[in-house]
């Protein structure tokens, strides 16, 4: 078996990872592009054996361990080695309430200051009883976002069934690369100049609010059950249009702010 781990270097940043980086150099100490999730194990867990399927996805997934810098004004990335980002472990067991214990310590820890010149990325180990653990992943948005993280998480889930599994992540400069021949193409330079002209007078920021708006520090979250019959006609207006429910909703999310802002 071939070894998967890249070799430590500097990449370019990814169009998508610059946005974000000038996003959070903005507001340096700004925890609202930190990312969070757990993943809930029950039952029976070789610790080992899924700590080593976790080190080998960050073999893999170089992106999981990029340090950001920047030279001569550029940002770059610099891929640390897996082993710097060791599987921690706390165990909550014997707290009288571990669960409670356990969201608030997420909570608060979601709440630490960004370093990206450091390294973002942490995983936990909480131990809430005797077959029971949460792995909580804290890590940054300029590594990843919900589609990766759906990806990584099926690979560690494979990785731990079977050490050799197949389906290993390609090697991170794939996307630069891939990003920088695109850069060179005609369709390229033709999309840029239609979004150039598009925007060729930058539009004020829409608020529903009539206060001077500053960078968030965090986000509020309401969730309801929409009525089946609510959720049908919505996929029937979307199957209309020929786009995804999701798109409709943001459309419709649009033209609700455009009505109450009068823009």
């Amino acid at each position: 078996m071939t070894s998967s781990t890249p070799p430590a270097r500097q990449l370019p940043l990814s169009a998508a990872q610059r946005e974000m980086w000038y996003g959070q150099q903005a507001d340096p100490g700004n925890p609202v592009f930190t990312m969070g999730d757990f993943l809930e194990l029950r039952g029976p867990l070789d610790t080992a054996r899924f700590t080593a399927a976790w080190q080998r996805v960050l073999r893999e997934a170089g992106t999981l361990r990029a340090l950001f810098t920047e030279h001569d004004g550029e940002p770059r990335q610099e891929l640390a080695d897996a082993a710097d980002f060791p599987v921690e472990t706390l165990d909550l067991s014997g707290e009288p309430h571990p669960r409670e214990a356990a969201e608030t310590f997420m909570r608060q820890d979601l709440l630490v200051p960004p370093d990206l010149t450091a390294g973002t990325l942490r995983s936990v180990l909480l131990r809430l009883g005797p077959e029971h653990l949460l792995f909580y992943i804290r890590v940054n948005h300029i590594l990843v976002d919900g589609f990766s993280r759906v990806l990584v998480y099926n690979r560690l889930a494979a990785l731990y069934a079977d050490p050799d599994a197949e389906g290993a992540f390609p090697d991170p400069r794939t996307l630069t690369d891939d990003e920088a021949a695109y850069a060179e193409t005609p369709k390229y330079r033709k999309e840029q100049a239609f979004w150039r002209a598009r925007f060729e007078e930058q539009p004020e920021p829409v608020s529903l609010s009539p206060r001077p708006g500053g960078p968030a520090r965090s986000s509020l979250r309401c969730e309801a059950v929409l009525p089946a019959a609510t959720v049908e006609r919505l996929r029937s207006l979307a199957w209309d249009a020929r786009v995804t429910w999701q798109t409709l909703l943001i459309a419709a999310t649009g033209a609700y702010v455009q009505r109450a802002a009068g823009v």
